[in-house]
């Protein structure tokens, strides 16, 4: 009898195994209910080639329709995805973008995110709630006091492609971030300020180091150690409701490109 699970057959290329070829998808098949391959699919495999199966998981926008499905789409779909971004980060080999400014929009878009499903008081506003969040699940106090800092920065980098610059009222003071890591600068420390030079030609500026590899880090440590237990055991209806896709509403007129061919 055929179970359920479906499972991606792949090539494992892995280190541990002595060797340096890539992963390589093969084909599907389906399992047992015990979750081993068919002995009629597995007479098709090479058997010079070592194999591991990887469950199919395929995420849309549909309804979450329990807390556990929340849980899974938060670690698997949401940081995951953030996941697969600083292993690209890790992995480059060119001199183009290292990929820092996006993974800072991301990991702060996903706090965002983690932040509503915690926090529903229609009261507090977005960087309260996500303050609010960084109090209770994140370890570094520095998060919650530099919250309004680092939504600016993301706001900066997701609309403007620069994080901002900020200009102090009253004062001839201008503060920036630095967004990555420098390995020049062995003192700069996740969100720790110091006189910093940008640019070679101009005086050091009171700059912000944010680390979004760190980050993200600390929001993966955050979910499992603490958020993901919350969701399963302690939320409450309303936080599975804000957990779902947003919903808003439009004219029909809006789907007239949607429909075209």
């Amino acid at each position: 009898m055929c179970g359920d699970a479906r499972w991606l057959l792949s090539s494992l290329a892995s280190r541990a195994f002595g060797s340096d070829r890539m992963v390589k998808r093969v084909t599907w098949f389906k399992t047992d209910g015990d979750g081993n391959v068919l002995l009629a699919a597995r007479t098709a495999l090479c058997r010079n080639s070592r194999y591991h199966q990887v469950p199919q998981r395929i995420y849309g926008s549909g309804r979450l329709k329990s807390r556990e499905q929340v849980a899974d789409w938060i670690r698997n779909a949401v940081l995951g995805d953030l996941e697969t971004l600083d292993c690209g980060m890790e992995k480059r080999t060119s001199e183009r973008g290292g990929g820092n400014f996006l993974l800072l929009v991301g990991c702060l878009i996903a706090l965002e995110y983690l932040a509503s499903i915690y926090d529903g008081d229609e009261e507090r506003s977005t960087v309260g709630k996500m303050a609010n969040y960084a109090s209770t699940f994140m370890e570094n106090a520095r998060y919650e006091k530099c919250m309004q800092l680092l939504v600016d920065a993301r706001n900066g980098a997701a609309h403007g492609s620069w994080p901002v610059r900020i200009n102090i009222k009253g004062k001839d003071i201008q503060c920036r971030f630095a967004i990555g890591f420098d390995t020049e600068y062995p003192e700069l420390k996740h969100l720790r300020s110091m006189p910093y030079k940008v640019n070679e030609n101009e005086e050091p500026q009171e700059t912000l180091f944010v680390n979004p590899r760190v980050l993200l880090a600390d929001l993966v440590a955050s979910v499992e150690n603490r958020f993901a237990n919350w969701v399963r055991n302690a939320s409450d209806d309303e936080a599975l409701k804000r957990a779902q896709p947003f919903v808003v509403d439009r004219d029909e007129s809006y789907l007239k490109p949607w429909r075209e061919e």
